[in-house]
C-alpha cells in the first residue's frame, strides 16, 4: 500500500508573487540510490494564504547535466492547502549532478503561472561509480522530430565514414602483410622439390587470402547498410503539410488576377488551408475568403482532378465547391440555422396568404 512506502522528502515552500522569482538554491541533495524515494513536496502560498489548486494542472520541468529535459505532471495532494508533490523516477534519479527545475501551473480558464525556478542536487552513490547516464530527449512536434533524426543520421554517417576509413586502413595493412607472407612462401616453395608439399602450402595461402577477402566484404558492407537504414527512416515521414512551418495558410493569394481554384488544382493531391484577398478571381462574391481544400485524385501532370473546397467570407457566409473530373460544379452557399428558420417562417406566411387569398 502507498501509506507503507518510505520517502526522502525535500520540502519547497514557495510564495507566489513577482518579488520572489530569482532561482532558488534549495540545498536539497538526493542520492542515485534514492530509487522511488526521492520526493519533492511543494507548499504554495499567495497573499499570505495557501494557493488553491482547483481546476489547474501542475507541470514540473527538470533539466539535467546530461542534456536531457523532462516535463512531468505533479500530484496535487491537498488542493485547499496548496500542497503538491513529485517523486523522481528510476531514470531521473540516476542522472547525478545539479538539476535545474521549474514549477508551472496551467489553469483550465487558459491562464498560466510560473511558480518558481529552483535547483537541487543528485549525488552519485559509491555503489554507482560506473553509471553512465543516458540523455533522454522529448520532441515537441513533427518538424523537431524530423530535424533531430536528420541530425542523428548525419552524426551516424560521419561516424560510419570514420570507422570505415579506419577499418579500410586495417584491411589494407592486413592484406599487405598477407601478400608479403605469400610472396615469402612462394620463394620457399620454389626451392622445394616435393610437389605435394608445395601444393599443400599453396592451399593454406589461398585459404588465408579467402578469409581476408571475407573479412573485407563483411565489414565493408555493414556501414553502408546502417547508413541506408538511417536515411530510409527519415524518408518514411509524411512530406506534405496543410500549413506552412509558421502555421500560416499553405496557399496565400494577394493577387486579384489569380484564381484560388487554379491554385488549389496546381497544388495537386492532398489537403491544405488557403487565404485569398477580396475581389480575387473565381470567388462567389467580392469579399476575402479563407478555407480548407481536400483533393483526392490527380492527372498525369500532377494537377488535381477530384476534390472539394470549403470556404467562408468575413460575414461568416459558408460556401462549398466540388471538383469533378477537372470541372468545378460552382460555388454553393450553405444556409445557416437562423436563415433556415427564417425561410420556414416566410414559406409558412406565403402558404397562409395563398390559402386565404389576401393579406393576413
Amino acid at each position: 500500500m502507498t501509506n507503507n512506502k518510505i520517502f526522502k522528502n525535500g520540502v519547497l515552500p514557495f510564495v507566489v508573487d513577482a518579488y520572489d522569482q530569482s532561482v532558488y538554491d534549495s540545498k536539497i541533495v538526493f542520492s542515485t540510490q534514492d530509487i522511488g524515494t526521492a520526493k519533492l513536496i511543494f507548499q504554495l502560498r499567495k497573499d499570505g494564504v495557501p494557493l488553491p489548486l482547483s481546476a489547474v494542472d501542475g507541470k514540473l520541468v527538470l533539466s539535467f547535466n546530461t542534456g536531457s529535459k523532462n516535463v512531468r505532471n505533479i500530484t496535487l495532494v491537498d488542493k485547499v492547502e496548496g500542497i503538491a508533490e513529485y517523486v523522481l523516477d528510476n531514470d531521473e534519479i540516476k542522472q547525478y549532478g545539479k538539476v535545474q527545475a521549474s514549477l508551472n501551473l496551467y489553469y483550465r480558464n487558459g491562464q498560466a503561472l510560473s511558480v518558481h525556478e529552483f535547483t537541487f542536487e543528485i549525488q552519485r552513490n559509491l555503489i554507482d561509480q560506473d553509471i553512465a547516464p543516458a540523455a533522454e530527449f522529448y520532441i515537441d512536434d513533427f518538424q523537431t522530430l524530423k530535424t533531430e533524426i536528420e541530425r542523428k543520421a548525419a552524426e551516424l554517417e560521419a561516424d560510419i565514414k570514420k570507422r570505415t576509413d579506419d577499418m579500410q586502413g586495417n584491411i589494407d595493412k592486413i592484406t599487405k602483410e598477407l601478400q608479403e607472407q605469400l610472396d615469402h612462401l612462394k620463394e620457399k616453395l620454389d626451392d622445394l622439390e616435393a610437389l605435394e608439399t608445395k601444393e599443400g602450402a599453396k592451399a593454406k595461402v589461398a585459404e588465408a587470402l579467402a578469409e581476408a577477402k571475407k573479412y573485407t566484404e563483411d565489414y565493408a558492407e555493414t556501414p553502408a547498410g546502417a547508413l541506408k537504414m538511417a536515411k530510409d527512416l527519415v524518408a518514411g515521414f509524411q512530406q506534405k503539410k496543410i500549413t506552412t512551418d509558421t502555421g500560416t495558410p499553405l496557399i496565400l493569394n494577394k493577387d486579384t488576377s489569380v484564381s484560388i481554384l487554379d491554385a488549389v488544382i496546381d497544388n495537386g493531391l492532398g489537403m491544405g488551408t488557403f487565404y485569398t484577398i477580396a475581389k480575387s478571381k473565381d470567388l462567389p462574391n467580392n469579399r476575402s475568403f479563407r478555407g480548407f481544400f481536400h483533393m483526392t485524385d490527380v492527372s498525369s501532370d500532377g494537377k488535381a482532378t477530384f476534390g472539394w473546397v470549403y470556404a467562408t467570407d468575413y460575414h461568416n457566409n459558408v460556401y462549398t465547391n466540388y471538383l469533378n473530373n477537372s470541372v468545378w460544379s460552382g460555388w454553393k452557399r450553405v444556409m445557416m440555422e437562423a436563415e433556415a428558420q427564417e425561410s420556414k417562417v416566410q414559406i409558412a406566411e406565403l402558404y397562409y396568404l395563398n390559402a386565404v387569398g389576401g393579406d393576413k
